[in-house]
């Protein structure tokens, strides 16, 4: 019989425990925020709140006449919301991308080089992280400012 209280038998359990513990964590996963977001389909002006006033001209998803700044593009995406992203890469970002409204190869790889100057995950999907950190549009006082 082996005595649980100590030694060998205390080793045993707190292995057991961590395995356990372990195959719990692994199996229970968050899914990535873009998985979880709508596709951006709208562009709004929305209140610039840090002090100043002003609107910023951002990306959205828009429903029944709300909207939302935790959307998503990627690569294919075609639309208006892609030509404000192509507008803000360019504008703040010093980008010369045409606007096209076509989420290509060059959007793409502006995109991933804003995020690394943002010092985010740069994967080349516009997402809520980069719509949290990315600078856009000051309007109408010129400039660029974060959500």
């Amino acid at each position: 019989m082996i005595n649980l209280n100590g030694g060998l038998g205390r080793w045993a359990i707190g292995a057991v425990t961590l395995v356990a513990s372990t195959a719990v964590a692994v199996g229970v996963s968050a899914a990535p925020a873009q998985a979880a977001a709508p596709r951006c389909n709208a562009v709004a002006f929305i209140p610039y709140i840090h002090g100043g006033g002003g609107q910023l001209e951002v990306p959205v998803y828009r429903t029944s006449g709300s909207n939302s700044l935790l959307c998503v593009m990627s690569y294919g995406d075609r639309g208006d919301d892609v030509s404000q992203l192509q507008w803000t890469l360019n504008y703040c970002y010093g980008e010369g991308l045409s606007l096209d409204g076509d989420f290509g190869s060059r959007t793409k790889s502006a995109l991933i080089r804003a995020q690394k100057r943002e010092g985010i995950g740069a994967d080349g999907i516009y997402g809520p992280q980069t719509a949290q950190a990315l600078r856009f549009p000051w309007i109408p006082y010129g400039g660029c400012r974060e959500t």
